[in-house]
């Protein structure tokens, strides 16, 4: 980015207290499967990220007037590929060995938990479609979904409970 764009991205007005226990864990790991994910479509993603202030942790800068958020959003759109999808973590320690599938929910979820509307540049149609359902298998790798619910199977497909069940 330019040099102006860099200084306004690091003043204190554009950060948000993030606790080490989600950012050093699965708040990393989920910027590392959008990262490879853009990286293997080589599509422009759009991103946005913030802070949900549903609920304000126990302020550990005393007197700082600082809220904490409970919780972190961060909602993505493919527009080559016409897909969306957003995650919210709790701002807390969550272990790199949970799936990113029980953090996923739809850009339309996310706007009703905090109040923002997304993406409002994109057209009309497409902005509809992408933030109105989301399809994690589109998203995420095998690590970060495991064992499927049967319930949640496409009409065929067997997952290894199922498998097993037949042998």
């Amino acid at each position: 980015g330019t040099v102006t764009g860099v200084q306004t991205c690091a003043l204190p007005i554009n950060m948000s207290p993030q606790l080490a226990g989600l950012n050093r864990n699965k708040w990393r790991i989920m910027e590392e499967v959008l990262r490879d994910y853009a990286n293997e479509t080589g599509n422009l993603l759009y991103v946005a990220t913030g802070p949900v202030f549903t609920s304000i942790k126990e302020n550990p800068l005393m007197d700082s007037g600082i809220d904490i958020p409970g919780a972190y959003y961060k909602v993505v759109v493919d527009p080559i590929l016409k897909r969306g999808i957003g995650f919210v973590l709790p701002n807390e320690t969550v272990s790199t060995s949970e799936k990113l599938i029980d953090y996923y929910y739809s850009i339309d979820d996310i706007e009703d938990l905090t109040g923002i509307d997304f993406f409002v540049g994109l057209e009309d149609r497409l902005e509809s479609f992408v933030e109105a359902a989301a399809h994690p298998m589109e998203w995420l790798p095998a690590a970060e979904i495991g064992v499927i619910p049967v319930d949640q199977l496409p009409a065929g497909i067997r997952n290894t409970e199922i498998g097993r069940a037949h042998v």
